[in-house]
């Protein structure tokens, strides 16, 4: 079971507060949501695979970006050279 809240990770790592990122193609939706519609906002998040592996970040993590929380769906080693990290993540409201 996880936990319901999320730990700022910056207080674990207070000499390197921040994780550089490129927010790309950005994309929405609409889905059924019990009795109206949602809109679900989609984004391509990329950063360097060798401080993603510093950092330690993996699918249960939530970044946020420009005043923006995305949920991580999924992480792709581009063109699996272990240079670029491809984030797909939505946007959580």
């Amino acid at each position: 079971m996880r936990t319901g809240n999320f730990t700022d990770i910056n207080k674990t790592r207070p000499g390197n507060p921040y994780l550089w990122v490129d927010l790309r193609t950005d994309s929405a939706s609409e889905q059924q949501y019990a009795d109206g519609v949602a809109v679900v906002r989609r984004a391509e998040i990329r950063c360097r695979w060798n401080s993603l592996q510093d950092w330690g970040i993996n699918e249960t993590y939530r970044l946020t970006v420009r005043a923006r929380t995305f949920r991580i769906l999924g992480i792709t080693n581009l063109d699996e050279a272990d240079m670029v990290a491809v984030l797909e993540c939505e946007e959580v409201v």
